[in-house]
């Protein structure tokens, strides 16, 4: 048993710490090419086709639990935004407009309407020389197409405001057959005013499909065979309550559902080994309570945030709870600088084995400056979950046509139980793309399977990232590094766990040759290690695409992709885990319809 702490009482019933974070508005009615930014494979269909990826509204963040001397952003930061993933249970509502939410933002949608509801179709063909299906006699090519109906939805109401697409994706293997499969595809988020002002309730979910081995990333699973890629679903519903007692304070209380399920064949890195992966499912339950002090409190603001989670699922999370009471404080140094301290006490359990089990007071301490309207930094030095570890969320304007993007976290976590997390603290942008929702930051690898691939177990996992985004009149440059390690805690039952590191760069320049052509090149390099297998794995990918918009309904891609991975980290019974296999060409040829 690993313990750290006195002991607890399990909290059975406890409450849950609201994360408010507003549902940003939804979607422009079209895209801009000139000014829009290719930094992420086109998360639709899951293809090596970019997509493009938006910057938040240039509006003002909001100051300590909501209060801001300025217009605030429709990307909620207060209080419980600044938590990590694990922290965020849900979102107050946007449209209470006071010190406990967001104000209505500015309507995105064309002017009159209040529903926008648009169709479209994805027809592709992939042709490679190295399918990833190949035999340990050498490589295998393949054409691949891919048919993709979709619509994407968005709402804005006086009672419904949100956004959601589903592309569900219909894979065909011309030679190899039996690889074909359906994939599907959703993202969406919603907030429906129950009662005017007072009862919510919030709506999330998404599907996305992961490659299961290491060294890749989301943009390779339509090349991957049926038994290396793994579909995920992940949904929430939480009703909630809000009220207000004048200027003094307000209260916040509510119930959060969370289920998901990630589907796919188990993997060992050796023949007939131990497992690393299983498939498996997660419940949780977890009840909320949020106390705040309001204006008439002047520059010192108070928050009491009570969680109680119980889980039932597989391995770890058969059993397991968390729960967690505590008090943060801010004081305004300036108008926008603010000093942060924050005390309590949490209990953790997991089922594993060995079985976990914390108990113990948590404190921390930090700061968050607004130092421009389209910029905040939040920095903290904190205990949580066992761990004395700084964070950091930060989106610089350096200037009008330059942001910079950081993040550090560090916490404990199962796969299942981070991808659950992960659902609380993104959202769609008008591309259909994900991004960070305090942030705005792309978020590529979004559902947690980063080029360390899926495993099953409890970690814990060091996170960070910084990247860069520069766009001019018909320019645009992104530049990416991502940091991860995870250290294993415990195993599930059956399964056998081992720790990863992972260094990523990524970089893509794009251009808008003429008012409907856009070019666009990318690179992106991984390097990638376990104490469990000798050496280190790297893979890499270059990348060109033309893309041409033929009428405001229709455009065509054709991309040429170069790509290679070496590595040991993979699944035994599949024949990409062989290292001098993996260079492959690709040809990717596209039409898009909306309708």
């Amino acid at each position: 048993m690993v313990t750290t702490g006195k002991p607890a009482r399990r909290f059975g019933r406890g409450l849950a710490a609201a994360a408010l974070v507003a549902l940003p508005a939804a979607n422009a009615d079209a895209q801009d090419v000139g000014s829009a930014l290719t930094v992420a494979p086109d998360f639709l269909s899951g293809l090596e086709t970019p997509g493009a990826v938006g910057l938040p509204p240039r509006t003002a963040p909001a100051g300590p639990f909501g209060v801001s001397p300025a217009p605030r952003s429709p990307v909620d930061t207060g209080a419980a935004a600044t938590e990590r993933p694990g922290d965020m249970a849900v979102r107050l509502s946007p449209f209470f407009s006071d010190s406990l939410g967001t104000p209505n933002p500015p309507s995105q949608l064309p002017e009159g309407r209040s529903w926008v509801v648009r169709p479209f179709i994805d027809a592709r063909a992939l042709i490679t020389d190295n399918s990833y299906t190949n035999t340990r006699s050498g490589k295998r090519g393949e054409v691949i197409a891919t048919i993709t109906p979709g619509v994407s939805a968005s709402a804005e109401t006086a009672r419904i405001r949100g956004r959601a697409f589903y592309a569900p994706s219909f894979v065909g293997y011309l030679d190899q057959r039996e690889q074909s499969r359906i994939d599907h595809r959703f993202l969406g988020d919603a907030t429906i005013q129950l009662v005017p002002g007072s009862v919510f309730l919030d709506l999330r979910g998404y599907g996305t499909i992961s490659p299961i081995a290491s060294g890749f990333t989301n943009s390779d699973t339509a090349n991957l065979p049926r038994r290396a890629v793994a579909q995920t679903y992940s949904f929430s519903v939480s009703p909630y309550l809000l009220h207000r007692f004048g200027t003094q304070a307000a209260v916040a209380a509510g119930y959060l559902f969370q289920y998901v399920e990630r589907q796919g064949s188990q993997a060992s890195i050796r023949p007939d080994g131990v497992p690393f992966y299983a498939p498996g499912n997660m419940i949780s339950n977890t009840v909320f309570g949020t106390l705040r002090t309001g204006e008439d409190s002047g520059p010192l603001a108070a928050e009491l945030r009570l969680r109680g989670t119980m889980f039932d699922g597989a391995g770890s999370l058969n059993g397991a709870h968390r729960a967690s009471a505590v008090v943060e404080a801010r004081y305004a140094l300036r108008n926008n600088l603010f000093a942060i301290v924050e005390g309590g006490y949490e209990s953790i359990h997991y089922s594993s084995a060995p079985p976990i089990r914390i108990d113990e007071p948590v404190w921390g301490v930090g700061v968050r400056w607004d130092p421009s309207p389209n910029s905040m930094i939040i920095a903290r030095y904190r205990r949580r979950e066992g761990v004395t570890t700084p964070t950091l969320e930060a989106r610089i304007a350096l200037t009008p046509r330059t942001t910079v993007f950081m993040r550090y976290d560090d916490g404990i976590a199962t796969p299942l139980q981070r991808t659950a997390d992960v659902l609380q603290t993104i959202t769609v942008d008008e591309n259909n793309q994900p991004v960070d929702r305090l942030s705005g930051a792309p978020q590529p690898d979004f559902a947690g399977a980063t080029v360390l691939g899926l495993q099953s177990g409890v970690y814990r996992i060091r996170r960070g990232q910084a990247s860069i985004i520069h766009r001019r009149d018909r320019d645009s440059f992104y530049f990416a590094f991502r940091h991860e390690n995870r250290r294993v805690l415990a195993n599930d039952p059956g399964l056998v766990a081992f720790g990863q590191t992972s260094n990523t760069f990524d970089l893509t320049y794009s251009r808008a040759v003429n008012p409907v052509t856009t070019f666009t090149a990318g690179a992106s390099y991984s390097l990638y290690e376990s104490p469990s297998t000798p050496g280190q794995n790297s893979s890499w990918l270059l990348r060109a695409s033309f893309r041409r918009t033929f009428s405001e309904t229709l455009s065509g891609t054709i991309e040429y992709q170069l790509s290679d991975r070496r590595t040991t980290l993979a699944d035994s019974n599949v024949p990409i885990s062989q290292t001098r296999r993996g260079l492959r060409n690709a040809i990717i040829l596209s039409l898009r319809k909306t309708f």
